[in-house]
């Protein structure tokens, strides 16, 4: 018994011992029906690897904010959640938030992966505000770093969460208002 005309004769003879006998174009024809109902499966598999190839690029070449991207990637998604969940996670760790934000959107849209959805909006949420000097110094920290676009955005946040904060004023003035 060697390769696949021995794994036929070995599932054959075991076959013949349950008192089952088949035909020898059984096999291939069945290997040709579980690939035909396997066939969509890997065309998608084949796009969501493509669409992850798309964002590593667009990322790495500095054209990720473009409409083009997220419309060649959603395209490639065409609403399967497994390649949607695969979109914002890759987006997600790009720093390619728009794109993370929205294919969440869309993930969710589908009711699928539920679990996955509320961890990743966690996770581009942020980490959740413990004290209003906590987030102050999470704050100065983002702009010594030079991330006003994402300091502007947690000071939005801190804003709603405690409205009447002092420092809030202050932390917005050293925010440039052009980048």
């Amino acid at each position: 018994m060697r390769g696949f005309g021995g794994l036929t004769e070995a599932i054959d003879s075991l076959m013949g011992s349950l008192g089952l006998t088949v035909q020898p174009w059984f096999f291939p024809l069945l290997l040709g029906v579980g690939f035909l109902l396997l066939l969509p499966q890997i065309r998608q598999n084949q796009r969501t690897q493509r669409a992850r190839e798309a964002i590593r690029q667009a990322a790495a070449s500095g054209g990720a904010a473009s409409a083009d991207l997220h419309d060649t990637v959603f395209g490639l998604a065409s609403g399967h959640p497994t390649t949607l969940l695969v979109i914002c996670t890759e987006a997600h760790s790009r720093g390619l938030l728009k794109l993370a934000v929205a294919a969440l959107q869309r993930l969710e849209a589908t009711k699928k992966y539920r679990v996955e959805a509320l961890s990743l909006r966690q996770k581009l949420a942020g980490p959740p505000p413990l004290h209003p000097e906590a987030e102050a110094a999470a704050l100065e920290a983002l702009l010594d770093q030079g991330l006003y676009g994402l300091a502007r955005n947690r000071l939005d946040r801190a804003r709603r969460d405690w409205p009447d904060h002092p420092k809030w004023d202050f932390l917005a003035s050293q925010i440039p208002t052009e980048e």
